[in-house]
This record gives structure tokens, sequence and C-alpha cells, in this order.
């Protein structure tokens, strides 16, 4: 039994996730680099399907970092689009305990989508998440606008749309590494199963 001992530890240490670094999201998952934030954002339309984002409600977020403002963000969001976001995405600024970050949240080509933040002790990292994009009901009445056929002066403000929006980790694939040393536990417990028999 006491041989058997180490090789379950081994293999007990081999599988175990790396924990996570902070993240600026207050609903993180705590292993294996999980990050994951939801609420809303508040936008205008612009007429052409695309729409700016001029406000966001969420966990611990603190307020909306205005265009170009945070890793070259434009802050617009396409929500028929292959991507709901471009590449220059959306951010915002968040708090988890003592530790204030800045979010953004893009698009890193064809409906795949990534995270940076930076914290307040400037720790910096990207991790991919899933994004996916609600919409909600519009939160003003006003008519939209278009210059070639108002005569409305000044011109009625178009009607402000909400869209919910999450974004999670995709789930942790076990890096080669982890696998190396889990088939290496399993070895050694094979191994010391076929000498108890023998």
């Amino acid at each position: 039994m006491r041989s058997f001992l180490p090789a379950l530890a081994f293999l007990a240490a081999s599988i175990l996730p790396v924990a996570a670094n902070a993240s600026p999201m207050n609903n993180v998952s705590g292993s294996a680099g999980g990050f994951s934030g939801s609420g809303t954002l508040v936008t205008t339309s612009n007429l052409d399907g695309s729409y700016t984002i001029v406000g966001i409600t969420g966990t611990g977020v603190t307020g909306l970092i205005s265009s170009g403002g945070f890793n070259s963000n434009d802050n617009l969001l396409f929500p028929s689009g292959t991507s709901v976001v471009d590449g220059s995405g959306f951010s915002f600024n968040d708090i988890l305990g003592n530790t204030a970050f800045q979010v953004n949240v893009f698009s890193t080509g064809s409906g795949q989508y990534s995270v940076y933040f930076v914290d307040s002790d400037g720790y910096s990292a990207t991790l991919p998440v899933d994004l996916t994009v609600s919409s909600g009901a519009p939160s003003g009445t006003a008519s939209y606008y278009h210059p070639s056929n108002s005569t409305s002066s000044p011109p009625p403000t178009p009607p402000t749309q909400d869209f919910t929006f999450n974004f999670n980790s995709p789930s942790a694939t076990p890096e080669p590494s982890s696998l190396v040393f889990l088939g290496t536990g399993l070895i050694a417990v094979a191994g010391f199963a076929s000498r108890k028999r023998s």
C-alpha cells in the first residue's frame, strides 16, 4: 500500500488544473483559466445594421470606456453579423474586490472572440471566450432618423436599443504536457496493480 500512495499522489498532481489568474468579472470560474461575464449593452442605431454602444451595466462593471480609450476599442456592435463585434471591440471598467480592471472584448475573426484585460497592478492577459449577444426591448420611443427623408429640425434621435451579452471561456482542454503526466501516472498505477497480482 505504501508504494501505491506515491503513484496516486503523482497521478493526482498531474491532472489538477492550474489556478486561474485574477479576472475582472465577479462570476469567474476559479480554475483552468476560467473567465466569464455578463451584462447589458445600451446602444444607439447607426441605421446601417450596426449599433454604437453608449452604456454598459453588469456585475462589477463601473462604466463604458469611450471609443479609442483602451486597446483601440470602437464600441461598435453588429448583432446580425458573423461576428457581433469587430477586431476593435468594446471596452469597460470593472472592479473585483480591491482590484480594478480595464477590459476589452473583441473579435479574432469568423465568430471567434477574445478578452484582453489589464488590472490595477499592471498585470495583463488575453484569453479566448465564447460571446453571445441577445436583443432586448428598445428603451427609447423616438422614431428612426434618416437624413434623406426627414424634415424634422433638429432630427429625432434614434431609439436606444438594449442588448444582453455573455462571455465565457471555452471548456478547458488539457495541455499535452498534462496528458503526458496523466499517462505516466496511469502507467505507474497499472504497474503497481500488476505487481500486486503476481
